[in-house]
C-alpha cells in the first residue's frame, strides 16, 4: 500500500462506443489525499456525464480507472508502476536551447495563454515549469499519455509526451499574426467585438486569455491578432450580454501560419434574420437579455423513440448524428427592449430559435427563476450566391410567461 497519493476525479460527456478514447475534464479542485493505500471518493456533484478517477504519487506513473456512472457504490483498486514524468529540452525554431520557456501538461485544470506566456488559475495544482539555462525541463507524472505545451517569446509548441520520449526535444514554431475583415453580407462589420481561441475551451483545454485575444473591428471592419499559436484555431464573434459577460457566435475555423501573416475573411455569407418576441402577458416587465437565447441548426432526430441507454449510445454514435454535430452552427444575438432582434450572417438551413427568460440575478453571469421560454423552427431558404443583405423577416414569436403570484392581488387563472 502506498503511504501517500492523490485521487483526482474527472468527468466526460462523450457519447458512443469510442468514449474510452475521448478526453476527460479533470476536476483538480476536488482532488483528495489518500493514505496507507486507502481512499474514498464521493460523487456529490452528479450534473450529468460519466466519471473516471486518476491516481498520482511521487515516483510512480499515474493510473486511470475505467468509466464510472457516478451512481451506487463500487470498489476500484489501482496498481501503480514506478516511473517519472516528462523531461527534455526546449529549442527555438533555429534549434537552439532556450532559457525561460514555460512548459506545462495540457489537460489538467485551468490553463490560459496570455501574450507569449502561460497562466494557471482557479487555485489548481497544475504542472507548469520553466526551462533552465540549458533549456532543460522536467515535469511530474500527472496524466496518462499527456500532451505538453511550451511557450516562449520565440515561439509555441504542442507535442504528445510519446513524441518527446522519442526525440528528447520540443521545437518551438514561430508565432503567427492574423489579419482580417469582418463582414455582414456585403457590408463591413464596424465596431464589432471578435475573439480568437483554440478549437476547444474549459477544463482540460488551453484557454486563450480574453484580454490578449479579444479585439474590436475598425471603421472598415478590419481586425488583427499578434502572437497567435500556429495551427488550427477559430474566430468567434462576441455578443455582449453585460459588463463582464459575452456569448460566442458564428465560430469560423482558420489555420494560422507559423512565422507569417494569415489573412482571413470572417463572415460575408448568409443573410440577416429579424423578428420580435412578444409576451403572453403584455403587462409583464422583463429584461430580454437575462437568460439564454440562440439560433442553432437542427440536429437529426432518431427514426423511432429510444428507450434504453444502449439505444441512445448507438444513435449518438451514428454517422448521421456525428456528422451533424461537426457541422452544427450557433448564432447568439441581443434583444432590444421592445423584444425586437436581428441575427447577422445566417446561412441557409433548418434552425431552432430558442429563448429562456430569467429574472435578473445579482450579476452578469446568472439570473433568477425562469420567467418563460419558447422554441420554434426557422427555415432559411437557399441564398443565390451564398450571401444577401435582404433580411428574412419572421412573424412575431410569442413567449408564454409564468404567472406572478403577488400577495394582496387576485390569483391568475389556473390554465
Amino acid at each position: 500500500p502506498l503511504k501517500r497519493f492523490k485521487v483526482i476525479p474527472g468527468r466526460t460527456w462523450s457519447v458512443g462506443d469510442d468514449v474510452e478514447s475521448n478526453p476527460v475534464q479533470w476536476e483538480t479542485y476536488r482532488q483528495l489525499e489518500g493514505a496507507d493505500g486507502l481512499y474514498t471518493m464521493p460523487f456529490e456533484d452528479q450534473g450529468g456525464g460519466q466519471y473516471k478517477l486518476l491516481v498520482v504519487a511521487d515516483g510512480y506513473l499515474p493510473a486511470m480507472s475505467p468509466l464510472l456512472s457516478g451512481r451506487g457504490q463500487r470498489t476500484n483498486d489501482f496498481a501503480l508502476k514506478q516511473g517519472k514524468g516528462p523531461e527534455g529540452v526546449v529549442v527555438n525554431p533555429a534549434r537552439q536551447p532556450v532559457e525561460g520557456a514555460q512548459v506545462a501538461i495540457l489537460g489538467l485544470g485551468y490553463l490560459s495563454l496570455e501574450r507569449a506566456a502561460l497562466q494557471s488559475g482557479g487555485g489548481d495544482d497544475l504542472a507548469v515549469t520553466t526551462t533552465d539555462a540549458q533549456g532543460h525541463f522536467s515535469l511530474p507524472a500527472m496524466l496518462v499519455n499527456p500532451t505538453l505545451v511550451a511557450v516562449h517569446e520565440s515561439g509555441y509548441a504542442e507535442i504528445p509526451a510519446a513524441n518527446l520520449n522519442a526525440s528528447g526535444t520540443i521545437q518551438l514554431q514561430p508565432w503567427g499574426r492574423v489579419e482580417g475583415v469582418m463582414k455582414f453580407g456585403s457590408r463591413p462589420a464596424v465596431d464589432q467585438e471578435i475573439a480568437l481561441n483554440s478549437m476547444g475551451s474549459g477544463l482540460g483545454q488551453l484557454n486563450y486569455s480574453h484580454d490578449a485575444f479579444k479585439t474590436q473591428t475598425d471603421h472598415e471592419g478590419r481586425f488583427a491578432f499578434d502572437s497567435v499559436p500556429p495551427g488550427n484555431r477559430q474566430l468567434v464573434r462576441l455578443i455582449r450580454m453585460g459588463e463582464r459577460s459575452w456569448m460566442h457566435s458564428q465560430a469560423q475555423p482558420i489555420t494560422v501560419n507559423a512565422g507569417g501573416v494569415t489573412e482571413v475573411l470572417y463572415g460575408g455569407t448568409g443573410r440577416p434574420v429579424v423578428g420580435k418576441f412578444v409576451l403572453s402577458d403584455p403587462d409583464r416587465e422583463v429584461d430580454w437579455n437575462k437568460g439564454h437565447r440562440n439560433l442553432s441548426t437542427r440536429l437529426p432526430q432518431p427514426p423511432q423513440p429510444l428507450k434504453t441507454p444502449e439505444e441512445w449510445r448507438e444513435w449518438n454514435n451514428s454517422p448521421e448524428f456525428r456528422a451533424a454535430l461537426k457541422t452544427m452552427r450557433h448564432y447568439a444575438f441581443q434583444i432590444d427592449p421592445d423584444g425586437a432582434f436581428r441575427i447577422e450572417g445566417v446561412q441557409a438551413g433548418q434552425y431552432t430559435l430558442q429563448i429562456h427568460l430569467m429574472e435578473p440575478g445579482g450579476d452578469d453571469f446568472g439570473g433568477g427563476p425562469i420567467v418563460g421560454s419558447v422554441a420554434r423552427e426557422v427555415v432559411v431558404p437557399e441564398i443565390p450566391g451564398g450571401t444577401s443583405d435582404e433580411p428574412l423577416v419572421l412573424d412575431d414569436t410569442k413567449v408564454q410567461v409564468l404567472a406572478q403570484l403577488v400577495i394582496g392581488k387576485p390569483a391568475p387563472p389556473l390554465e
